[in-house]
């Protein structure tokens, strides 16, 4: 599937030393990297295209399942369900409940990942009244909304959302979500830092365009698209 397919395998295949820059150039999208450390020792131990792509899609569906176990703790610990038959059942049919399968390897297994390792992290700040771990807590939350943004642009959709949750929860209760300090400081760090290196995968992937402006789904782009999107709501 070109462009999401391979824009997903695009990194490990480059670090293999495959040479795909002509196929990913037309058209240019950036695709994310999440998966890459998983991805790459594949293309470098299997040749045969079949069979490589036969394993990544192994990734893929390993990715895909381990939200169950996320799913599974959330409803052992925290929703207090004591039938431990029906825990596996719900967690294993949310695997299946999610808008892609495993039939291809792309961005979702890691964008999915990281949505159930939010909400897990969310309901457990919400329970959890220690101190120490509620700052733990909240720094491990900020590296991940950030590192969901190495799986895709759209992934700072992780991010406003649980801004708003964390906005409507002190509202609500007039008691605080995450630890503010702690959580503002290693956003705004890891931030920076996820922003650095897509700018500079991008570079490195796309040899072939001006600047990062020039690639789909970059952070560089957002703006201009978003821009688009609002003209054509408001067009006749």
């Amino acid at each position: 599937s070109l462009p999401d397919e391979m824009g997903a395998m695009y990194l490990a295949s480059v670090l293999a030393g495959n040479d795909w820059d002509y196929v990913m150039t037309h058209p240019a999208y950036y695709y994310g990297s999440f998966s890459t450390p998983l991805l790459y020792p594949f293309f470098v131990l299997i040749k045969d295209p079949l069979l490589l792509y036969q394993c990544l899609l192994g990734v893929g569906a390993f990715l895909r399942s381990v939200p169950s176990i996320i799913c599974f703790i959330i409803l052992i610990k925290y929703w207090k369900i004591q039938d431990i038959r029906l825990a596996v059942l719900i967690s294993t049919a949310s695997c299946f409940l999610t808008p892609t399968r495993s039939n291809n390897i792309d961005n979702e297994p890691g964008l999915i990942l990281c949505c159930r390792i939010i909400v897990f992290l969310i309901i457990s700040l919400e329970q959890d009244s220690l101190k120490r771990n509620r700052i733990y807590k909240s720094v491990f939350l900020a590296i991940v909304l950030n590192l969901s943004l190495l799986g895709h642009t759209r992934a700072i959709l992780y991010s406003i959302a649980t801004i708003i949750v964390i906005f409507l929860y002190h509202i609500l209760t007039r008691h605080s979500l995450v630890n503010y300090k702690w959580f503002a400081i290693t956003y705004l760090i890891m931030f920076a830092l996820s922003q650095r290196i897509i700018a500079f995968l991008t570079t490195f992937l796309y040899t072939g365009n001006a600047s990062e402006m020039d690639i789909a789904n970059t952070s560089g782009s957002l703006g201009e698209q978003l821009n688009s999107g609002l003209d054509n709501v408001f067009s006749h």
